[in-house]
């Protein structure tokens, strides 16, 4: 065997030993993070227990090399999970047939329709959840982990509110809703 063919199956091997450790370690936040969703969430929580599955079968994948999961892709799949989980409970506590519509990922609009931005970041700001009825939001959510900070996010939301941007748009009748002064985003925290 030549030297570069030994530095190669050296360098496979030691990589393949820290993506298998990299796995070991998500597959036992994934089994921490079931746990507590559970006691906390109860049935609800299989939504957080399949992203949570999803992730360790991916980090699975890592360590037969074919997939590396990094820490924003595990996030970024389990703040889908909440999202679904508490867009579930929003349907529950929001129902169509009372005239509630719930709007995932709006942006804050002015009167005019257009998309503002944070004076200070530069930055739009899209809210997780906003519930409509009769063209005006009556709730809006922002849901997050249990440690996410989102201090910064609801001050960049209350300067672009200052500056006009009390509107979202209805995709579904492609109409301005109001967003009153009074509607405050609610910060919902899961597991």
């Amino acid at each position: 065997m030549s030297l570069t063919s030994a530095v190669t199956n050296a360098t496979k091997t030691a990589v393949r030993g820290r993506v298998e450790a990299q796995a070991s370690r998500v597959a036992t936040l994934g089994d921490e993070i079931v746990k507590a969703g559970r006691a906390t969430l109860g049935q609800d929580s299989l939504v957080v227990s399949k992203a949570a599955q999803k992730a360790t079968r991916k980090t699975v994948k890592a360590a037969n090399g074919s997939f590396h999961l990094s820490t924003i892709d595990l996030n970024r799949e389990l703040g889908a999970a909440r999202e679904a989980l508490a867009f579930k409970r929003l349907r529950r506590e929001f129902p169509k047939a009372e005239g509630f519509v719930i709007v995932p990922q709006p942006y804050l609009r002015d009167a005019k329709g257009n998309i503002l931005k944070d004076a200070v970041t530069d930055e739009a700001r899209r809210i997780d959840f906003v519930v409509l009825r009769k063209k005006s939001v009556v709730q809006s959510f922002e849901v997050t982990s249990m440690t996410a900070p989102k201090l910064e996010q609801i001050a960049k939301e209350t300067r672009i509110r200052l500056d006009g941007g009390n509107y979202i748009l209805n995709p579904a009748t492609q109409e301005l809703a109001y967003f009153p002064k009074k509607v405050e985003t609610e910060v919902w925290r899961f597991e």
